[in-house]
């Protein structure tokens, strides 16, 4: 079974971005490799998914069975349904560990955006006849509705989307802080956190 996908909520600048970065980091993942895939959702548009093609014969081949059609975007790690478990195999990578695809501010992307997500981030994990790898897992972040003071920017997440996630609220506590910053050190040995900071 594929892995469900996975939101953080969180207040901007808690760490959403960090925790999966550091998630990544440990297993590996980076860009660098194609196991990691970053995208903010706030700045996309539902083509941004998909290119138009032409299926059939193009320029000069043309012929009365071309017919248009979409591919997805290289970024995206689909695979064409009819091409089954080799398909599959495919969009997992050389490898076939897949990896981890990360959608920021999913809360703040336009409806047209979230109509895509609908279907990539339930249990068909399709958008068209195209599917996700297997072995892919989806992240989201997004800021609550609470902590938008930008009157510039919409909160427009809805429950039929939030449905589809495990959803976890990141509220740190002071005393999970102090822990860390009582230990953190820099590359030269150094505290990161004067103990005063502490203490105070």
């Amino acid at each position: 079974r594929e892995p469900n996908p996975l939101l953080i909520w969180g207040a901007p600048g808690i760490g959403k971005t960090a925790i999966i970065e550091e998630v990544a980091k440990l297993h590996k993942m980076e860009l660098s490799n194609t196991r990691l895939v970053v995208a903010d959702l706030a700045t996309m548009r539902p083509e941004d998914f998909f290119l138009p093609a032409a299926k059939g014969g193009v320029g000069k081949d043309y012929d009365s069975n071309t017919k248009a059609t979409r591919l997805p975007v290289e970024w995206l790690p689909l695979y064409d349904v009819k091409l089954g478990e080799e398909g599959n195999k495919s969009a997992n990578g050389s490898d076939n560990s897949g990896g981890l695809i990360f959608f920021d501010e999913i809360a703040r992307c336009s409806p047209e955006v979230q109509d895509v997500m609908l279907k990539l981030c339930d249990d068909s994990r399709r958008i068209g006849n195209y599917k996700l790898g297997s072995k892919w897992v989806i992240i989201c972040a997004a800021n609550r509705a609470s902590d938008e003071t930008d009157s510039d920017k919409t909160f427009r997440f809805s429950s039929t989307l939030g449905n589809r996630f495990k959803q976890y609220n990141f509220v740190p506590k002071f005393s999970d802080w102090a822990s860390w910053a009582s230990s953190a050190r820099d590359k030269d040995g150094d505290l990161v956190v004067a103990p005063e900071i502490l203490v105070f």
